[in-house]
């Protein structure tokens, strides 16, 4: 059986996802930066729990050995699936502590669990985290090599309040995804995106902020790629994590040859890698019956 717990309680769970904070993200919900969800076994003295990021990323940990709540575990995925909406395009992707990969193969073997490997960048990884404020210039001399006809522009209000900008809901989407409430993101975040005078087309924001550290989320328009515009908005925030001595880190699946170029060339270097399961079936509600349908691979 599976416990729902209220966001002032996720406190509780902290020593449930040991070896799994790498993931930025899994602080920033328990912190209340971001949305989440967090299902325990035991709502007073939780051994075992599910946390979603109310996006397509689940993580198990503590004890694997809970057989009432691994058998909840299918639904809690479907209760996911049926909040997020039939027609989105990636993959349902679970993280794991130790134990977990039986149960995964095991008891979610209808949901078609595939092995996939992520890998994870830190921004010149030289210093440890504890060293005192990093003084490296970026790499990328992003005011240098701006294409004719853009500007990057720092994401704030005044930005976001604008109507004439093509393109600008899609950033807004994003924002809305990784960040509980813009004002938390005003207040703790920040971002640039490159414009031209009538359209945002590419943006480079910091997501799940934690501690010293935050995680980048970077989108180009697909019409507006090799231009220069991703790498001029990556650069941007690295000289702005710098400047707040904030250590950025960059998440990308092992396949993703771009993300991984674009990573290396804005100077950050690999820290470790990781192994998800993508879930090859999305889960939704018929009734008080779960189906299986099919979706499109995760690039």
């Amino acid at each position: 059986m599976a416990y729902e717990l209220a966001q002032e309680a996720y406190g509780k769970t902290t020593g449930l996802w040991r070896g799994l904070e790498f993931n930025l993200e899994i602080g920033a919900i328990l912190s209340g930066l971001k949305s989440g969800r967090v299902v325990v076994d035991d709502p007073v003295r939780p051994r075992a729990g599910l946390l979603w990021d109310k996006k397509v990323m689940f993580f198990v940990g503590g004890n694997a050995h809970r057989p009432g709540f691994v058998a909840s575990l299918a639904d809690e995925i479907a209760r996911a699936a049926a909040e997020v909406g039939e027609g989105y395009s990636r993959w349902f992707r679970i993280g794991y502590g130790p134990g977990w990969e039986r149960v995964i193969e095991e008891d979610l073997h209808d949901l078609s669990p595939v092995k996939a490997k992520r890998l994870v960048f830190e921004y010149r990884r030289a210093k440890p985290l504890r060293a005192k404020p990093l003084r490296a210039k970026p790499l990328v001399d992003w005011r240098a090599n701006l294409p004719p006809g853009f500007a990057v522009v720092r994401v704030d209000e005044g930005l976001l309040a604008r109507t004439d900008l093509t393109y600008l809901p899609y950033l807004l989407e994003e924002l809305q995804g990784t960040w509980r409430e813009l004002a938390l993101f005003f207040r703790h975040g920040f971002g640039f995106a490159a414009a031209s005078h009538d359209a945002v087309v590419a943006w480079c924001l910091s997501e799940y902020n934690t501690g010293r550290q935050c995680g980048i989320g970077v989108e180009t328009l697909r019409e507006f790629q090799r231009r220069g515009l991703g790498t001029a908005v990556v650069a941007a925030l690295v000289e702005e994590c710098l400047a707040r001595d904030i250590r950025p880190q960059w998440h990308a699946a092992e396949e993703n040859l771009a993300s991984v170029a674009l990573a290396r060339k804005a100077g950050f270097e690999p820290l470790r890698d990781y192994t998800v399961y993508r879930l090859g079936t999305a889960v939704r509600r018929a009734g008080s019956a779960a189906t299986l349908s099919k979706l499109p691979v995760d690039i």
